[in-house]
């Protein structure tokens, strides 16, 4: 394999790797000569500051979470995360960032989310740092990820490229499981009935002490969905009923993490699988479905971090296996797979102002498809760079990587990122510009009909400049508006477009994205209650840029101008009350059509009706509540107003 990977190395390539590997070794060296001359300082420190209060804190923290605090993101509230831990990742997100969500069918149907003009395969999604996005699709398909088997949910605006890999033009999202080395334990177990014959049911457990933290979960989903609605495809525009597609899915996932003096383990397993009727198009006739998709997916991964004064290491081993299997009436028409061993190792030094971390990653990829000639094998090899500075109570950040893959020849990356702080805790600026890239999937190359070989890879640059301002402070209230402009130009764009009644991949050529987004939040904490409330809005004018195209100047298919996400929630001792509200402005299809425009709101409450047992809890929701009709897909229809009751007990 190593042969292999040499062979496919041009000699600048090779020269630069033990060039990296060199520098690498003479700043691990001066690190340790800097170690043993600072000890005796780090002695002083250690008895003025706590710092083992420090450590404890830090090597639980995620590290790309560590990374991206210069960067422009939204940490979902954990009240929303409660509010739709029985959903899928899609309708959380779609009330509470700046994403566009598209989704090919309601509960089950395949989902995604696009950020900053980018579409579904130039968003990664991470689980505790392992990269889950499909090696055929190179999307995430958020209808597999449940919400409540997260404890933190965040998403980067502009994520860099070079710090979260192939794909990463529009953003990232974290989906992170945090350990808690506290003395407690519960076992937790719940039920909800919705609206469509719908039933979900899920036990948690969790059980943690000074040195152990464990929890787990099982869930199960089973829906008719059999919702109503007003098809305007067809003549008429008459109310019909969605038949036939039912989806059926349980899982289970669970996260171990011990500590041993400073050494943090950490385990992961994640099993999950979705039965799905896809459900037909909108148009003339009956809509009963004829196609069926079974998904199964199985992750696992190793993290170890160990943290001192100085050092900080870490390294992350995963496995990643999925498998799609495709039928039309009962005939089996595709089975598609993937296998990924994914390998990382970083080290960091931090001494005064400065804090240099160095990275290795190693990812052995497997693909195969009916669609394939045999199964594909790819090797990829990558290392970075990233040097912080910390001046006074401002940042910058400088990273570099590098990549090596066995078939495509990624070039080298970086991102520039610094925060300002104008004003202490009131007014800072920051500021960043990194490049991304995105290499073709393997559906891109492979598949045939229409896969291509010798198609690009995407390439290009980000930029944004931002401002958050506290608007006023107090121990009761704070309100604080953020603003983000920011532009992007992607150079041979990938996408599928129509060829003779089926699609192929091309790239389409040059395009440039331009936006703004505004968040303004608000938080009241009362003597027994606390209020908050956020406004996020986002504009972006998104459109292909090669002067010699016949499309120069268009506006990118599913890319609205206008989103907006509303909400506010009311909590005490025993009710809280949150309202939800999402806007999108139309937008255009690779076909011409057009999307319409469409506002959503949902309501949900959890109240605690027996005061004196506080472990009984009662939830209602109810999801567009102003019954509209709409389409986040072309011709796959959306149900309207629609209910669920829960009910959940704390053993």
């Amino acid at each position: 394999m190593r042969s292999k990977l040499l062979m496919l190395l041009n000699f600048r390539d090779i020269a630069n790797v033990f060039r990296s590997l060199l520098c690498l070794k003479c700043m691990l060296w001066c690190a340790f000569m800097l170690n043993g001359c600072f000890s005796e300082l780090s002695a002083q420190l250690t008895a003025s500051i706590d710092t083992i209060n420090i450590i404890e804190v830090e090597i639980v923290k995620p590290r790309l979470s560590r990374n991206s605090e210069l960067d422009s993101y939204i940490d979902v509230p954990k009240q929303q995360i409660v509010n739709y831990q029985n959903q899928n990742l899609s309708e959380l997100l779609a009330k509470t960032t700046f994403g566009m969500i598209t989704s090919s069918g309601y509960n089950g149907g395949i989902a995604s989310i696009r950020l900053r003009g980018g579409g579904s395969n130039h968003t990664s999604v991470l689980w505790n740092g392992l990269p889950v996005n499909s090696l055929t699709t190179g999307g995430a398909d958020l209808s597999m990820l449940n919400v409540g088997a997260f404890d933190q949910i965040k998403v980067i605006n502009g994520a860099a490229g070079a710090k979260y890999g192939s794909g990463t033009l529009g953003g990232a999202v974290e989906l992170n499981n945090i350990p808690s080395f506290k003395d407690s334990s519960s076992v937790a177990i719940s039920g909800v009935y919705g609206s469509f014959e719908t039933y979900k049911a899920r036990a948690n457990a969790q059980v943690s002490n000074n040195n152990l933290s464990y929890s787990g979960q099982l869930f199960f989903s089973d829906s008719k969905n059999n919702f109503t609605f007003e098809d305007n495809l067809d003549h008429g525009t008459p109310e019909k009923t969605m038949q036939n597609a039912d989806v059926h899915e349980y899982g289970t996932i669970h996260n171990l993490g011990f500590k041993i003096k400073q050494h943090l383990f950490n385990v992961g397993l994640w099993y999950q699988f979705k039965d799905y009727n896809i459900p037909p198009v909108m148009g003339p006739g009956d809509l009963v479905s004829t196609s069926n998709q079974k998904d199964s997916t199985f992750k696992a991964f190793l993290n170890w971090k160990h943290y001192s004064n100085y050092w900080r290491l870490e390294a992350l081993s995963g496995f990643i296996n999925d498998e799609l299997i495709y039928t039309n009436n009962g005939v089996l028409i595709n089975e598609i797979g993937s296998k990924r061993h994914l390998n990382s190792v970083y080290a960091g030094y931090s001494v005064g102002k400065f804090c240099f971390e160095t990275g290795l990653r190693y990812n052995y990829l497997k693909g195969k498809s009916y669609n394939y000639f045999g199964d594909k094998k790819e090797h990829e090899l990558g290392v970075s760079l990233n040097t912080t500075f910390k001046h006074g109570i401002s940042s910058t950040s400088i990273l570099l990587s590098k990549e090596w893959n066995s078939v495509t020849h990624p070039p080298i990356m970086f991102a520039f990122a610094s925060q300002m702080v104008i004003v202490p805790q009131q007014l800072d600026l920051r500021f960043k510009v990194s490049s991304h890239y995105r290499r073709p999937t393997f559906n891109e190359r492979y598949w045939e009909p229409g896969g291509n070989q010798n198609l690009k890879s995407e390439r290009g640059v980000n930029g944004e400049v931002g401002l958050s301002y506290v608007i006023w402070n107090t121990l009761e209230q704070n309100i604080t508006i953020d603003e983000t402009l920011y532009t992007a130009y992607n150079q041979e764009m990938l996408m599928w477009v129509p060829d003779d009644g089926a699609s192929k991949p091309i790239n389409t050529g040059k395009v440039k994205s331009l936006g703004s987004e505004t968040k303004v939040s608000y938080v009241r904490n009362g003597a027994n209650h606390t209020i908050t409330a956020a406004l996020l809005y986002g504009y972006g004018k998104h459109q292909f840029n090669d002067a010699d195209a016949s499309n120069y100047k268009e506006i990118l298919y599913y890319k609205p101008k206008h989103l907006l996400r509303a909400w506010a929630t009311y909590s005490d001792k025993i009710f809280d009350l949150t309202i939800n509200n999402s806007f999108q402005s139309d937008c255009t299809t690779p076909d011409g059509y057009t999307v319409d425009r469409f506002f959503i709101t949902d309501i949900m409450a959890h109240v605690k009706p027996l005061m004196k047992y506080d472990k009984l809890q009662v939830s209602i929701s109810v999801h567009n509540v102003f019954n509209t009709n709409y389409q986040l897909i072309y011709q796959y229809a959306q149900p309207r107003r629609n209910y669920s009751v829960g009910l959940s007990l704390i053993l």
